[in-house]
Formats: structure tokens, C-alpha cells, sequence
């Protein structure tokens, strides 16, 4: 009987008689193969040209051939796909945990220019009441000084 070698994803190698393996995977051991090989064959007819009429079946060593070729690239594309998603799910919540910080720093600037508002509010509040009491005071060169404050013009100045 002819020998074949079905390669395991881990590594290790195992030889086995052709019927051992029909008997174990029954008719799966060359379904999947043959469809594949069926549908490779006519894609690859149709590329060049040809009309596809009469496609041959493979041989039992060529279809679990294929079948491990096939096993071994289905394992390292899930691996590929996996480590894909992994890679972009943490770029997502990295760039979630960074828009985070900057909402937090954006919330405390905000506060901080209301608190200086408020404080100006207060303050200018301060300087109105202290030109007022100046002004009671009537005394003629407090009255331009204030008139000055008041009209907050940087170009005039106050007269003696």
C-alpha cells in the first residue's frame, strides 16, 4: 500500500496506510479535497481561456495531500485573522483610553477659565465699587482717574 505523511498543526509527523485514513475519516477524507480541487481547476481553466469540460478526480495520496496543505493554511490564516483583531482591538482602546485623558484635561480647562471668569466678574465688581467711593470723596482729580477707568480707553489719558 502506498504511505502517506499527514502533517499535524503542532509539528509532529505521522505515517499511516491510505485505508487507515478512509476508515477513520470516512467519506470527509476526500470531499473536501476533491471539491476544492474541483473548484481550483475550473477557476484556473476559465483564467486561460479554456471551458472546463472533464476535470479528473484525485488520487487518494494527492487528495490528503491536499487536504493537510489545506489544514496547515486554514490554521496559519485563523492565526493571521486572530492576531489582526487582537492587534486592532488594542489600537482602539488605546486611542478610547487617550480620548479619555484629553476629555478629562479639556473638563479641567474649561473649569479653570469659569473660575477665572467668575474671578474677573468679582474683581472688576471690586474696582467699580472703589471708583464709587473715589467718586464721593469729590475730589476733582479722582473724577478723571475714574472717568479714565471707566471709559477704559489706553490711548487717552487723564488730565490735570
Amino acid at each position: 500500500m502506498v504511505e502517506a505523511v499527514i502533517s499535524i498543526v503542532s509539528g509532529s509527523v505521522k505515517y499511516v496506510d491510505d485505508a487507515e485514513v478512509i476508515a477513520e475519516y470516512g467519506l470527509y477524507a476526500g470531499f473536501c479535497e476533491q471539491s476544492y480541487h474541483w473548484a481550483d481547476m475550473q477557476l484556473k481553466m476559465r483564467f486561460l481561456g479554456l471551458k472546463p469540460t472533464n476535470i479528473e478526480k484525485l488520487n487518494e495520496a494527492m487528495a490528503i495531500e491536499l487536504g493537510t496543505d489545506m489544514l496547515g493554511e486554514m490554521a496559519i490564516f485563523t492565526m493571521a485573522a486572530a492576531i489582526l483583531y487582537l492587534e486592532s482591538w488594542r489600537s482602539s482602546s488605546k486611542d478610547q483610553r487617550k480620548e479619555n485623558q484629553q476629555n478629562v484635561q479639556l473638563d479641567k480647562l474649561t473649569e479653570s477659565v469659569q473660575e477665572m471668569s467668575i474671578t474677573v466678574a468679582e474683581q472688576d465688581a471690586k474696582i467699580r465699587e472703589l471708583m464709587h467711593r473715589l467718586a464721593e470723596l469729590n475730589a476733582p482729580n479722582y473724577k478723571k482717574v475714574i472717568q479714565f477707568v471707566v471709559t477704559k480707553d489706553p490711548d487717552e489719558k487723564p488730565s490735570r
